[in-house]
């Protein structure tokens, strides 16, 4: 949703339960990336229990130009060295 000059961006991903989670996101040029950090520590992965849960992210953007955006959303596991995009597509405020 876009109200005034804020962009807010609601994320759902199905994924381990009891996964330990960050968040990064940016805004450069045009382009609108944002990443969902699966924390879990390698070697044993001990924190993930063993169902699959629902989990929600928000991310908002602050002083939101009115233009065309492109944006990213990248899920990076744990257990995987590169992150996996998992959506994109446009967002344009003009």
């Amino acid at each position: 949703t876009i109200s005034e000059d804020t962009l807010s961006i609601h994320v759902g991903i199905n994924y381990i339960c009891c996964a330990p989670f960050t968040t990064s996101a940016s805004i450069e040029q045009n382009l609108i990336s944002m990443e969902v950090i699966d924390t879990c520590s390698p070697p044993t992965f001990n924190c993930y229990c063993r169902c699959m849960c629902y989990y929600t992210f928000d991310f908002n953007f602050n002083d939101f130009e009115a233009k065309e955006y492109q944006y990213e959303l990248y899920l990076k596991e744990a257990r995987t060295p590169t992150p996996k995009l998992i959506d994109k597509g446009v967002i344009n405020r003009n």
